[in-house]
């Protein structure tokens, strides 16, 4: 996933939340869940990159604070 505008949140589960600017790059292995979105205050826009092949992108729900 590449930053393009505005400031992101980006964490892979059970990971650190990563803090994204225009420019930054985070890699998610295939199979791993994360999530991403905008920074509170913030819009966000990213460029998703798969080159793995056929992806399947499977949807969960929200995790809250505590997740």
């Amino acid at each position: 996933m590449i930053a393009t505008d505005g400031i992101g949140l980006h964490q892979m589960k059970n990971g650190e939340v990563q803090i994204m600017r225009p420019g930054d790059v985070a890699f998610c292995p295939p199979g791993e869940t994360h999530w991403h979105g905008a920074a509170p205050g913030s819009s966000f826009a990213h460029i998703a990159v798969s080159p793995f092949g056929e992806h399947v992108v499977e949807w969960y729900d929200f995790w809250d604070d505590k997740e």
